[in-house]
């Protein structure tokens, strides 16, 4: 805008000098026989016609021995806003006189204001909408956004599978899209753990129950075993791989004077017993 305002007014500007040589030249042939012939009325009306054209500020004729001849209008030197232009009146290779002619840029200035009024508003106008465009952007932008935000914190919460709006096929729609396809993965994947976890809970709960039977089975044969050999009258000593007393029968205890508590975990060689030692090791490790 600024630059069509200042080539508007150096248009204009060029256009009104134009005009005031144009004028002036045109003036100076109107003139040129009354000057010769010094016909001062004839001056004075062509010099009052044309200062009553449009913009034409002053005119005045001026010959070179015997000074203005005819004027109209005010001439105080140089006046701002006004173009001034000069035409000689020459005949036979001598300069007799010349016409002078002021016009004023009143015009330039009338038309420059209402351009600068019509670039403001529009400008303005311009700068408003783009606000506007600007703050309904802002505020599509910011509403895709907290909606991706509030679904990720029910995601977070638990909610797997939540969805959020799809309303655009821009790179928010894409983003939503993108983000609609991780949530339901993640559904598919909790359903996949939440059905492995109960498989494996029922295979837990299956296998403890069977130990359970086994540990309750395992502990009566150990009762029964324990009340047999409790009822068996014969020395009973029996030993683990490493050679350590696992069981010590009450007719142990009576015949070696030792409690079976004492003796279990304790190696068969240490505990003493009176026996040939070297021939039961042998027949052990027979």
């Amino acid at each position: 805008i600024w630059n069509g305002l200042t080539f508007l007014r150096e248009s204009n500007i060029g256009q009104l000098e134009k005009r005031a040589r144009t004028t002036a030249e045109l003036f100076a042939a109107s003139v040129r026989a009354e000057l010769l012939t010094l016909d001062l009325a004839t001056l004075e009306s062509e010099v009052e016609l044309l200062q009553n054209e449009p913009g034409v500020v002053w005119a005045k004729v001026v010959s070179e021995s015997h000074g203005v001849l005819a004027q109209r209008g005010q001439e105080d030197g140089p006046v701002e806003g006004v173009q001034v232009a000069r035409a000689s009146i020459v005949e036979g290779g001598t300069r007799f006189g010349w016409v002078e002619v002021g016009l004023t840029d009143e015009s330039i200035a009338q038309t420059l204001l209402a351009a600068h009024t019509n670039a403001l508003t529009t400008g303005l106008t311009g700068m408003a909408l783009s606000a506007l465009f600007s703050v309904a952007l802002g505020f599509y932008l910011t509403r895709q956004l907290s909606n991706l935000a509030l679904a990720s914190e029910a995601i977070a919460s638990g909610d797997f599978g939540h969805r959020v709006p799809v309303r655009s096929a821009d790179e928010l729609g894409k983003v939503a899209k993108a983000f609609n396809h991780m949530s339901e993965e993640l559904h598919r994947s909790y359903a996949l753990l939440e059905e492995r976890i109960r498989e494996r809970t029922g295979e837990l709960a299956r296998a403890n129950e069977s130990l359970t039977r086994e540990v309750a089975e395992r502990k009566l044969a150990h009762r029964d075993i324990s009340q047999i050999l409790g009822a068996v009258s014969a020395i009973l000593i029996g030993l683990d791989a490493q050679g350590r007393v696992r069981r010590f029968t009450r007719a142990a205890e009576a015949a070696f004077g030792l409690e079976a508590g004492s003796v279990l975990g304790q190696k068969l060689g240490g505990l003493g017993l009176s026996w040939d030692q070297d021939k039961v090791e042998r027949a052990l490790a027979q």
